[in-house]
């Protein structure tokens, strides 16, 4: 719906009970000029999803431009669940939803509802109140709309101003759509433009890392002055243009996925190495806008692809990309959330999108209510300290214990919070090769990870964002989601991971270990025992030991006895007696105490 000067010139109601009367009347307000509808549900009568579907899908067939879709239980015997809204946004030209419990044919409402944009009556006094200065006009109920509207679009003398504003506003709108339409050839599934002005979301950011949400990622606190403002990246910036890549290559998660034998990536992890290819492709535009004149040099321009101290989200979300879900993700309501985003900033002033209105979560609570390790702690909120991904990414040491067991099978990354919400439903799939999983990913079992040598995993992961973790990090998810693994491979695949070198690897191989209820897993832990030189690996064989049920005091003195440890660490972990007089006892004695 267009807008001038923050003003809705028309916005024109479409309510009515029958679906031929709404058809009628969009169709009549879009011959009038209309630059939108706004429709909402039946008021009297009480259809079925299904037959709510076919109501606005002919509706939709038939409109030519936007249409407003409010959802408002207060007017209406229905109720536009999230489920349903998904499905109503595939519908063409319907491109905002609003969800609202206020009765829409009541003036002070509509006031509140568009910020005091409007005037809002019914029928004649609609068209008089737009006469008296009102700044739009909604008609309400079906058949009501005066021949005289027709008048509103002959733009008098006193509409003068506002039609060279229409006007001066069209060269704006041709320089938006040839740079957008640069940016889709490039590989960018979309395109939009906002100011380099202050972040309106930096003080909840601050907050969120003063609450230590972000864990031990220490590097967004030395950011964080500079994410106040884009000038605060390039001084001189002035137009910030957002892009996004749509990644979803795959569909739900199949009964392959679900099997706990095979390792879960993240979607975005399994093609290449989105930072690598973004950023190739945002070096191609920056090109493009400097040979056409629109930054003035080489120096006056930034790309970013995730990296840089800015806050991307907002910028899409004021570019028009779509609103922040309660899973923090942005969500586009055709696209869905997956998607990558990336920036460049210029020194040519651009006039911006309109910042993304009308859509939101409602009451849905599925990602909240889906994390495995209850990340998402409140509406738009997430404790990144318990988050998947960053267990399993950015943490580079060992996964705290109470949240190793609700890994599941995910080695990288995790989608959860995105698979279980209804916008991602009908998301569409990318016809861009580079994001499909590469060969090795989905078929491969988790014991065949722990053979993963370094040069076999620089060569599976190269230009991948896998590299991150490393070796030593992938191995320890997967022998962390090896505990959940009830294959007998996995015993065999845990007991390569005790001989891992990595002290990491060993630790969580140990803890998996000594959740089996197999009585070989124990006589690993002793063996195990009799070798391991890392401090932390004795203390978690020590814990894993004294979880099982059959731990004796001879079994602890044989633990002192069949192992070269430091007389001072055994003291220490109280591993034996303090006293000093333990003295080796023969092989068979030693041999004989393990089998006790």
């Amino acid at each position: 719906i267009k807008t001038v000067n923050g003003r809705v010139p028309v916005l024109v109601g479409a309510g009515a009970e029958s679906t031929d009367d709404v058809i009628e009347n969009v169709e009549m307000a879009e011959n009038l000029g209309a630059d939108g509808t706004m429709i909402i549900p039946p008021f009297y009568s009480t259809p079925t999803p299904s037959e709510l579907l076919k109501h606005f899908e002919r509706i939709s067939q038939k409109a030519t431009k936007p249409i407003m879709l409010y959802n408002n239980p207060a007017t209406a015997n229905v109720d536009l669940t999230p489920d349903l809204v998904a499905e109503l946004s595939h519908f063409q030209h319907i491109d905002y939803i609003k969800e609202s419990t206020m009765d829409v044919t009541r003036v002070r409402d509509i006031l509140d509802l568009s910020e005091g944009r409007m005037n809002v009556f019914g029928g004649i006094m609609g068209y008089e109140s737009f006469l008296s200065g009102a700044c739009g006009w909604v008609a309400v109920g079906s058949n009501i709309m005066p021949k005289e509207f027709a008048m509103l679009f002959s733009f008098s003398d006193k509409d003068k101003n506002l039609k060279e504003a229409l006007n001066s506003k069209e060269a704006d709108v041709q320089l938006r759509e040839k740079i957008r339409k640069q940016g889709l050839s490039l590989g960018f599934d979309w395109v939009g433009f906002t100011g380099a002005t202050e972040n309106l979301t930096h003080q909840y950011y601050q907050k969120w890392l003063d609450e230590g949400f972000a864990g031990e990622m220490h590097y967004l606190h030395k950011h964080s002055p500079q994410k106040a403002s884009s000038q605060k990246v390039l001084d001189r910036a002035q137009t910030v243009i957002a892009v996004a890549c749509n990644y979803f290559h795959d569909g739900t998660p199949s009964k392959k996925f679900q099997d706990s034998s095979r390792g879960r990536f993240s979607r975005y992890s399994m093609g290449e190495d989105y930072h690598l290819v973004l950023k190739e492709r945002l070096e191609e535009f920056r090109k493009w806008l400097l040979k056409e004149g629109l930054a003035s040099g080489f120096e006056q321009t930034r790309v970013y692809v995730d990296t840089g101290p800015l806050l991307e989200r907002e910028l899409a979300w004021r570019a028009g990309l779509g609103w922040f879900g309660k899973h923090s993700n942005l969500i586009h309501p055709k696209l869905g959330s997956w998607l990558l985003l990336a920036e460049v900033l210029i020194d040519t002033k651009i006039p911006p999108d309109q910042p993304f209105s009308g859509i939101d979560c409602g009451s849905c609570t599925r990602c909240i209510e889906a994390c495995p390790t209850d990340a998402i702690v409140s509406d738009r909120q997430v404790d990144a300290r318990r988050c998947i991904s960053y267990l399993t990414i950015e943490l580079k040491d060992a996964i705290p214990k109470q949240f190793r067991s609700k890994l599941q099978n995910w080695i990288f990354g995790c989608d959860v919070c995105q698979e279980v919400c209804p916008w991602n439903r009908k998301a569409p799939r990318t016809a861009d090769s580079t994001w499909k999983a590469r060969n090795g990913l989905k078929d491969r079992k988790l014991w065949d990870w722990v053979r993963l040598s370094q040069e076999d995993f620089s060569n599976q992961f190269r230009k991948s964002s896998v590299k991150r973790t490393k070796r030593k990090g992938l191995l320890r998810n997967v022998m962390t989601a090896l505990s959940a693994c009830s294959h007998p491979q996995a015993l065999s695949a845990l007991q390569i991971g005790l001989k891992d070198a990595e002290e990491l690897v060993r630790l969580h191989s140990v803890w998996a270990l000594g959740l089996r209820k197999q009585k070989i897993s124990r006589s690993l832990l002793w063996r195990q025992l009799r070798i391991e030189k890392s401090e932390k690996v004795i203390i978690e064989i020590q814990e894993a030991l004294a979880s099982k049920k059959k731990s004796s005091s001879k079994r602890e003195r044989a633990w002192l006895l069949t192992r070269q440890v430091p007389l001072a660490l055994a003291r220490k972990h109280r591993l034996g007696p303090s006293d000093g007089n333990h003295l080796r006892s023969s092989h068979n004695r030693r041999t004989k105490l393990l089998q006790d």
